[in-house]
């Protein structure tokens, strides 16, 4: 069962966190440009903390992968504890909350259940991958927000994953688009001297922070 959400009840008024069920059985509106106009303006308004921070994951991830066999598997799964950094500090700035440095890093309070959601992840998805590839991709897609998910809403890991998909799913195509867009950005970070992926990786994750607060909405008041 997912968490419910009463819009009467007391909350901050920049807080609109929406019933996961209710998304999933009657949609919602996706706005693309908006995501990205508004993740745009948190990354260049905080461009220090996130480049700062996008440097720490880069070199955790790099680092893992120099370690051979074991890191190069765990690397992937590793990573997701490090990525959700991204999301708290964002989803603080998108509040208009007081947001440190140090809120990169709540995002390890949540580690065994962001470990178990990249585990069943991966293991999902590669074998959409090997049922003819389109499962495969229909996944990496919806499972999108399951990160997030376990995060702001405390959702373990396989109920992040189905609530997400199930969310998702709704309106699959439009973020289909989305994650190309975020692909190709990431992909000219790459051309852009290797470097370029530093600010490509952060800004990825405020647009995906800016998408997740308007399609399910931010409940957390603190990480």
């Amino acid at each position: 069962m997912s968490e419910k959400y009463d819009g009467n009840q007391d909350a901050p008024p920049l807080f609109r966190p929406k019933d996961t069920d209710r998304l999933a059985a009657e949609g919602y509106t996706v706005d693309l440009k908006q995501y990205i106009h508004q993740g745009w303006s948190v990354f260049i308004k905080n461009i220090g903390p996130y480049l700062l921070y996008a440097t720490i994951f880069w070199a955790i991830n790099i680092g893992l992968e120099m370690i051979p066999v074991i890191g190069q598997l765990a690397a992937p799964i590793i990573i997701f504890p490090v990525a959700m950094g991204f999301f708290v500090y964002t989803a603080k700035k998108l509040k208009q909350a007081p947001a440190r440095f140090e809120d990169f890093f709540k995002a390890f309070h949540y580690f065994v259940p962001l470990l178990l959601v990249g585990i069943l992840m991966n293991i999902l998805i590669l074998i959409g991958f090997l049922l003819f590839i389109l499962p495969g991709i229909y996944l990496a897609v919806a499972y999108l927000f399951a990160s997030m998910l376990v995060v702001d809403r405390k959702m373990s890991p396989w109920q992040a994953l189905e609530t997400s998909r199930r969310i998702i799913t709704k309106k699959w195509l439009h973020l289909f688009v989305l994650a190309l867009i975020l692909l190709s950005l990431n992909f000219v970070g790459i051309l852009i001297f290797i470097v370029g992926v530093i600010p490509a990786t952060a800004l990825t994750f405020c647009i995906l922070t800016a998408a997740y607060e308007d399609i399910i909405g931010i409940a957390s008041t603190d990480f």
